[in-house]
């Protein structure tokens, strides 16, 4: 099992507790946004469990992300919402990617090459061509 370094931050208005495979992640209590890390000995999930404590209906927030030394991967687990009642208990399974370092230029070429709603990329093409042939047509009020 490989030990994975994880940046974790907790944004509410109130006391917040993290646990990432059972063991406390020590978080900055003296903010809005409370950020912690802990490095863990993962497999392919990771259990998450988080108690976030607020004021009624103020908003919170959950980021997990791997530390990496030259890459910015993607976020592991993120959670979001309004707190009912008070606060709101989190608990889940995060899956862990291979490589969670791995780059990601291939997948952020893709990206640019194709678009991402190659219908829409059509129906822009179909109307400026319209125009086109449009403004080459003589005009008929003469």
């Amino acid at each position: 099992m490989p030990q994975i370094k994880f940046d974790c931050i907790i944004t509410c208005t109130d006391r917040a507790y993290l646990w990432l495979d059972g063991n406390p992640v020590p978080l900055d209590e003296t903010q809005l946004a409370k950020p912690g890390q802990l490095t863990v000995n993962v497999g392919a999930t990771m259990h998450v469990k988080a108690q976030i404590e607020g004021v009624r209906g103020s908003a919170w927030s959950l980021d997990i992300t791997p530390v990496c030394a030259d890459t910015q991967p993607t976020k592991l687990w993120h959670r979001s919402g309004t707190l009912p009642m008070g606060g709101v208990v989190l608990t889940g399974d995060a899956p862990i990617p291979a490589n969670p370092c791995g780059s990601t230029d291939g997948l952020v070429l893709a990206k640019e090459v194709l678009p991402l709603n190659p219908s829409a990329t059509k129906k822009v093409a179909k109307k400026t061509a319209a125009k086109k042939v449009a403004a080459k047509a003589p005009r008929k009020d003469k």
